[in-house]
C-alpha cells in the first residue's frame, strides 16, 4: 500500500509530497510517474520516498496541476499505485505600465493609483520610503493609493511606494510606484 496527500504550492516553489507505507512492508521502494499535467513544468518521473521537485505554472496565470502515480515495490512485487495530485498556483505579477510608475505630480495633488495583475482577485499590500521632505505620505497601506503630499520646500522629493502582490496566498514579486513632488 501507499499514502500520499495532495498539495498545493506556489508556482516556483518545491513540492514536499511524503509517501509513506502503511502495511509496513520491509524494503519497500517507491516509483512515481507524471500521469497527468496541465499548465505546470517541472514535473518528472522518480524514486524515493518524497517527490521534490520546482514545479512553474507555464502560463503564469492559471492555477495548474501535476498528478504522480505512485506504485510501491517490494520484494520485485508492484503494488497498488495510487495518485496524488499537486495543484500549482501561479504567482501574481503587476501588470501596471513602466510609464505609469513612474510619476511627477506638484505639491497638493492627490494621488490615484490602482496597482493591476496578471491575476483577477489579487491583493496588494504596500510601504513608502521618502527621499526628501514631506508630509502627507502614508508608511503602508493597501489597494490603492491615495496620499496627498505635501511639499513645503524649495527642492523636488521622491516617495517610492514599493507594492507587493498577493493571490490565493502566493506573493508575487514587488513594484515599484516612483513619485517625484515638485514644490509650488
Amino acid at each position: 500500500d501507499v499514502a500520499a496527500s495532495p498539495q498545493t504550492i506556489c508556482s516556483g516553489t518545491s513540492t514536499s509530497v511524503a509517501i509513506t507505507n502503511p502495511n509496513g512492508v520491509p524494503g519497500t521502494i517507491f516509483h512515481w510517474t507524471v500521469f497527468s499535467v496541465t499548465n505546470v513544468s517541472g514535473a518528472a518521473a522518480g524514486n524515493g520516498n518524497t517527490i521534490s521537485q520546482v514545479l512553474t505554472s507555464t502560463d503564469g496565470v492559471n492555477t495548474g496541476t501535476v498528478t504522480y502515480r505512485i506504485t510501491p515495490i517490494a520484494n520485485g512485487c508492484a503494488g497498488t499505485p495510487v495518485d496524488v495530485t499537486v495543484t500549482v498556483t501561479a504567482k501574481p505579477v503587476i501588470t501596471n505600465t513602466s510609464t505609469s510608475l513612474i510619476q511627477e505630480i506638484c505639491s497638493g495633488t492627490a494621488l490615484s493609483f490602482l496597482p493591476t495583475s496578471s491575476i483577477g482577485g489579487t491583493t496588494y499590500s504596500w510601504t513608502s520610503s521618502v527621499i526628501g521632505v514631506l508630509t502627507g505620505v502614508s508608511a503602508s497601506g493597501t489597494g490603492a493609493i491615495t496620499d496627498t503630499p505635501v511639499n513645503g520646500t524649495n527642492s523636488s522629493a521622491v516617495i517610492i511606494y514599493t507594492i507587493t502582490p498577493t493571490s490565493s496566498g502566493c506573493i508575487g514579486l514587488p513594484a515599484n510606484l516612483v513619485v517625484t513632488v515638485r514644490p509650488v
